[in-house]
Formats: structure tokens, sequence, C-alpha cells
């Protein structure tokens, strides 16, 4: 399936003109296209409808707080990763279990695939192969041609404590499924009350701290652990999708030690959502301009 800009575009001028000048309605049917092209309608209707399936990631809650927002958010946030990655090797490897109603742990996934993206390295999704090991979710390139297996954890559930043995065990399971003989990276979504109210950014505690040393204590294949979190930002007007990323590198990895493996580190970082190797959907979200006004 692929779904360019000039498809969707025409798409959106068979609708209504009304339709085309309501912001609201707009955006919503834009984002609901694009999930639908790639996953079919009879899956949005399963996971993505208020007759839907009530324990969906995507279920449309509006008897909670800001209920209406967060369904919004993470509809665009699902619309802008397909529309974005469909031509990303393996891409079809994630859509398989999120048709199968996995949806939260393969869109963290496809999240790490954006951010990867935007930083302008190449990566491909990895074909599971059922051993440990080689059963790693990521295989990416640095600029200067070095390469890297990762795996990405979504296990840590929203309201969760957090301890150094939540985010061992994560760990733990990651290294498991990275090759011995090749540099790996460990990704893990952490919850949204991970992060310090002060300044948005990820958290850790002393506990916390001596769990991720303790793991590299125990592991020379991990070259990087990488923390984020991708969360709802509610302002005055409208609300956000936006990011938190902490970056851990392992001191005894076996491989080279003269450069850093960070992924987001230096003057070079952009934000999620910029404009760089990515168009966000927002930009078919928008009105036309009325000539009549």
């Amino acid at each position: 399936m692929v779904l360019t800009a000039d498809a969707l575009t025409a798409a959106i001028s068979l609708l209504p003109p009304e339709a085309q000048r309501a912001p609201a309605h707009r955006a919503q049917w834009v984002f609901s296209y694009i999930v639908q092209s790639f996953l079919g309608g009879d899956w949005f209707r399963r996971h993505a409808l208020p007759d839907g399936d009530r324990k969906s990631y995507l279920y449309p809650n509006f008897d909670i707080p800001d209920g209406a927002k967060q369904y919004t958010v993470r509809l665009f946030f699902l619309a802008d990763l397909l529309f974005n990655l469909q031509e990303v090797v393996g891409l079809d490897r994630c859509l398989d279990p999120m048709r199968q109603g996995n949806i939260e742990p393969i869109m963290a996934e496809l999240a790490i695939g954006m951010l990867l993206k935007q930083q302008g390295y190449g990566f491909r999704f990895v074909e599971p192969v059922g051993q440990l090991g080689q059963d790693y979710d990521l295989a990416l390139t640095y600029p200067d041609g070095r390469t890297a297996c990762a795996d990405v954890k979504c296990k840590i559930l929203e309201g969760t404590v957090r301890s150094g043995k939540t985010i061992a065990k994560s760990l733990e399971k990651a290294r498991s499924q990275l090759p011995p003989d090749q540099p790996g990276i460990v990704f893990v979504k952490v919850p949204q009350e991970w992060l310090d109210p002060a300044d948005q950014d990820v958290a850790f505690n002393g506990e916390m701290l001596d769990a991720v040393a303790a793991f590299f204590g125990s592991t020379e294949r991990v070259v990087l652990a990488v923390f984020y979190v991708f969360h709802l930002d509610h302002v005055a007007t409208h609300t956000r999708n936006r990011h938190a990323i902490l970056e851990l590198p392992n001191p005894d990895h076996r491989f080279d030690r003269a450069v850093d493996w960070r992924l987001m580190a230096g003057e070079d970082f952009r934000d999620p959502f910029v404009d760089r190797n990515w168009r966000s959907v927002l930009t078919f979200s928008t009105p036309p301009d009325d000539a009549g006004r």
C-alpha cells in the first residue's frame, strides 16, 4: 500500500466544500482516511469507533477528562507515523500485529522510526525469526556508516511506579533479543508520569540509575539505552504530542569506545514534528482559504 500526497489531496478534494472548510471535521477525516488506507475500514470500526473494542488503545472514550483530545491526538499520531514511514523496509512486519489489535507497542516502535528518520538515520524494521539474539526490532545505520541493532520495549504501563526492578526487567528482556556480535541499542518507552514536572524531562531516581548501571556492568553487547516518552501536553487552545528522551551510554561495551553512540545528542538534534525528512499530516488537515471572506 502506497498513499501519495497527491492521492491524499485528491481524496480530500471530494469532500463537500463545507466539510473541507471545517477545521475539526477535515482533520478528523484526514486522520481516519490515512489509518483506514493502511489498516482497513473493518479494523478501524473494531478499534477506533465508539461501538468498537473499549479496551483498544484507539477507543474514543469521551466519558473521561480530555477523552476527545486524547482520541484525536492518538489518531493523528498513528496517521502521521503510517503516512511518513510507509516506504521504510519492513513496515508490513509492524502492521501485521497491529491488525491483531496490538496497537500501543507497535506505535512505540514506529515512533522510534519517526525519531530516526527525522534525524537522518537509515533504518529498517526487522522480520522476526523466532531465535534469541536475532529477534530485535530495528537495524539502523549511523551517518558515518556504523551499524547497530535495536530493540524497543513498551511494557511499562501508564501508572506504573518508578522502580529499578521495572527498568531492569525491560532492559534484560531487550538484551536477550540482541545479537552478541553487533552493537545493540535498547529503547524503553516509559510512562508520562515519569516526567519531571519542572522541565518535562525523563526523571530517574538513584535506584533506577543504579539498575541501569548494574545492567551495563553485566553486558558488553549494549552500547546505549534510550528511555523516552511521547506524551500529551494540554495547553489553552489545543493539545500537543511532545517527547522527552534520556540517553544513557554503556561505558563498558565491547565495540568502538572512541565514538559517540548516542542518537539524539549534539547541536544537530531536531524536535519531532518539524519539517525534516517528514511531512506532518497536519498540513493536509488545514482548511483552504475561504475566498468569500
